[in-house]
């Protein structure tokens, strides 16, 4: 196993690294990528964004309790819930530096 990602006690199969590290990364886009959407102003200004458009991008905002931000921390306990004891966070932390 690679240790310099994965935690010791990760019982992470080594055919699979790849395949974990995707998932890894769809999770993180996922989250960033509604961080990002929560920012409506900077939306509506890069699109030139009409009222009607604004108005359904609130219609489904509103529908999401806490907003695109509270859907992004959810994706975020789920990564941790299924990631927490798998990968080596510390030198994840170091290599991202």
């Amino acid at each position: 196993m690679n240790n310099l990602l994965w935690a010791e006690w990760s019982n992470v199969d080594e055919d699979n690294v790849e395949e974990v590290k995707h998932i890894l990364k769809a999770f993180n886009d996922v989250i960033n990528g509604l961080s990002t959407l929560e920012d409506s102003d900077w939306i509506f200004n890069n699109l030139n964004s009409s009222e009607a458009e604004k108005d359904c991008y609130f219609n489904l905002h509103g529908e999401l309790d806490g907003g695109f931000i509270g859907l992004s921390e959810e994706f975020e306990k789920l990564r941790s819930v299924l990631f927490g004891g798998v990968l080596d966070w510390n030198e994840i932390k170091r290599s991202l530096g």
